[in-house]
C-alpha cells in the first residue's frame, strides 16, 4: 500500500463531517502497487 485517503462523497450538504454526515457517504482511496500485491 502507497497511500490511503479517506473522506465523504456524494450527497449535498457543505463542510460534511463525522458526526454530520447529512446525506454524504464515507468513502476510501486506496494507491498500490499492483507489482508487489
Amino acid at each position: 500500500m502507497l497511500r490511503t485517503r479517506v473522506g465523504y462523497c456524494g450527497g449535498t450538504k457543505e463542510n460534511p463531517t463525522y458526526r454530520s454526515l447529512g446525506d454524504h457517504t464515507e468513502a476510501i482511496a486506496i494507491d498500490f502497487d499492483p507489482t508487489v500485491v
